[in-house]
C-alpha cells in the first residue's frame, strides 16, 4: 500500500478520511500503515492511519497564478 503513497511525497496534499474531513499538509512520510503530515501554517505534524483514508490528491493550485486554491470544492 505505501507504494500508493509514495508519489505523493514531498508534495502538497489533501488526505480525506473515512468520518468525511479532510487533512492537508506536505506528505513527508508514507511507513508501517502510516502517513505523516507537515501542516502548513504552524509546521505541526500530524500521523493518520492508512486504513482510514478514503481518498488522496494533490493540493488544488489556480491555473492563472499557480497558487494553492482558498476554496475548495468537492
Amino acid at each position: 500500500m505505501n507504494s500508493i503513497f509514495e508519489q505523493f511525497l514531498n508534495k502538497e496534499c489533501l488526505v480525506y478520511t473515512v468520518n468525511g474531513n479532510y487533512m492537508e499538509g506536505i506528505l513527508i512520510s508514507a511507513e508501517n500503515g502510516w502517513l505523516t503530515l507537515k501542516s502548513f501554517k504552524n509546521e505541526d505534524i500530524q500521523a493518520v492511519n492508512c486504513e482510514y483514508i478514503t481518498r488522496i490528491r494533490d493540493y488544488p493550485r489556480n491555473s492563472k497564478t499557480g497558487k494553492r486554491k482558498d476554496v475548495i470544492w468537492d
